[in-house]
């Protein structure tokens, strides 16, 4: 419950925002499980390289997919 009576302009402004969400969740629901295992995994590292060692290092996103496909024991190569 908000604390206020929005505008118009910001009524229309999550109408809009809604329909992002409502289109996005759509598109992910209907993702094939190895795409969602993918997507999975991505944000998975990107979330650890940005939490230890920050964005500053160009390549600690790379870093991570290199570390997680030699642990995995994956064989194939993760483009970005």
């Amino acid at each position: 419950m908000l604390s206020f009576r929005p505008g118009q302009k910001l009524e229309n402004e999550f109408r809009i925002l809604q329909g992002t969400l409502v289109e996005s969740y759509t598109n992910i629901e209907n993702l094939s499980p190895e795409e969602a295992k993918s997507l999975h995994r991505f944000a998975l590292i990107s979330n650890i390289g940005a939490s230890t060692l920050g964005q500053k290092d160009g390549g600690t996103s790379v870093l991570f997919i290199y570390l997680d496909i030699k642990f995995a024991g994956l064989s194939h190569k993760t483009t970005m």
